[in-house]
């Protein structure tokens, strides 16, 4: 069966869906029917995987094994390769002896599958994930764009806010049957440790194979830029005082923490800390605390390729990272559309620009009826639109006009920190 099919017997999409998204694609060949049909938030990545799953009888890689990939494996394939065959290497697996599960757009390919596991001496599991993720993603990973439709893609500006970005939905809830997931979930996958590489004595033989293979037969490793070096242990970390979240600072840079939770009592503390600010996650720190002590719930989304991304978050599920990483809701039609397209603060009823991505994201915060007063904010650096602020109150009860003029104040200062830090680190990269 074809994509479209299957999500239309899933009951994901009608054949005016369809319609729509093929139309679309038509004007624009080089991504997939996929790709559209998220665009116009009537599905999410997830059940696109499942549905590529199904058609292709190959597993799928959910947007969760992404965010919890295991780091070392992108050091066993370059950025190059990568890029050219779209695929991302997940983790290791032992299962059924060891193997590495790579996720590609085009999974059946086993030419190209055979020549991976020769120059790595490895077993491949291979596993398939939307366009749209794998698009994301390699950016996440290696800094590059896809080749999609055949030639490259042009590398855009790298994004003047790039903290973290992921997406992910439960698949138990997409309308199509839950697949076997590569043994992602099983308790064999290996994973890196959080603060260091495993041990060299625990890292076995997988990196040396590869390395042999590589001076034995420099074809198969020159062709696909496989790195050919282990990872050095990170060097071991001085203990920190407790409560200090920040990122160690440079050699002339002293961040400021953001205040705890219960440290907070007036406004202009807020705006002192985002201005002292030394890194974007100490920003968004600072944001988010401010909510937490002003509203009911709240979220933070990064604005990429017209997608708005799921960042920071409390509230109802929102309260786990995981389902704050899944979300990737376009900005159409809806309240983040509104305040993004217009630049300006949106305030109101969310059913006034009801769509059915929108209703996913409300859904969330698992109350008996969806907030009729919430506020959308955004945050601009220069012309674009780099991240929204997302707000609403307890249920049935509104906004409080002087939270909602604070909010503003934040973003506000979140725009000049922002644009101060990217010009610090502009200067940093030029004199280096």
């Amino acid at each position: 069966m074809r994509l479209g099919e299957i999500l239309v017997a899933a009951g994901l999409v009608n054949e005016q869906h369809l319609e729509d998204a093929l139309a679309r694609q038509h004007l624009n060949r080089d991504q997939r029917l996929g790709t559209h049909f998220v665009h116009l938030g009537l599905v999410t990545p997830d059940q696109i995987a499942l549905a590529l799953a199904k058609q292709s009888e190959i597993p799928p890689a959910l947007i969760r094994h992404f965010v919890h990939h295991d780091p070392k494996v992108a050091n066993l394939i370059g950025p190059k390769a990568a890029q050219t065959h779209s695929l991302l290497p997940i983790a290791f697996s032992r299962a059924g002896g060891r193997r590495l599960a790579v996720c590609f757009r085009d999974p059946k390919q086993p030419e190209l599958i055979g020549r991976l596991e020769k120059a790595l001496g490895i077993a491949i599991t291979p596993c398939v994930a939307s366009e749209l993720a794998i698009s994301v993603y390699l950016d996440h990973y290696y800094g590059v764009q896809p080749l999609f439709g055949g030639a490259a893609a042009a590398k855009p500006k790298r994004p003047e806010f790039e903290d973290g970005v992921d997406i992910d939905f439960d698949e138990d809830e997409s309308g199509l049957e839950a697949l076997q997931l590569v043994d992602l979930d099983h308790r064999d996958v290996e994973r890196a440790q959080p603060e260091a590489f495993i041990p060299e004595a625990q890292r076995q033989s997988a990196i040396r194979q590869a390395l042999a293979t590589a001076q034995v037969s420099s074809a198969g490793i020159d062709a696909l830029d496989l790195i050919a070096a282990e990872p050095q242990p990170e060097p071991k970390k001085q203990p920190t005082p407790k409560k200090v979240e920040a990122t160690p600072p440079g050699p002339s840079s002293t961040p400021i923490p953001a205040p705890a939770k219960d440290e907070w009592s007036e406004l202009p503390e807020v705006l002192d800390a985002i201005k002292h600010a030394d890194q974007r996650s100490a920003v968004s720190d600072s944001i988010m605390s401010f909510l937490e002590q002003r509203f009911a719930a709240g979220m933070m989304f990064t604005i990429k390729d017209g997608l708005a991304m799921g960042h920071r978050g409390f509230g109802g599920h929102l309260d786990d990272k995981d389902t704050v990483a899944a979300l990737m809701l376009p900005l159409q039609k809806n309240i983040l559309g509104a305040a993004h397209d217009s630049k300006e603060l949106w305030r109101g009823d969310p059913a006034e620009l009801s769509s059915a991505a929108q209703d996913r994201f409300l859904g969330l915060f698992a109350m008996s009826k969806a907030p009729s007063d919430v506020v959308v904010v955004p945050v601009s650096v220069g012309s674009r639109v780099v991240c929204l602020l997302y707000a609403h109150a307890h249920q049935g009860i509104e906004l409080d006009d002087p939270d909602v003029d604070e909010l503003a104040e934040v973003a506000e200062a979140t725009k000049r920190a922002f644009a101060r830090l990217i010009k610090k680190s502009r200067a940093a990269t030029t004199s280096s």
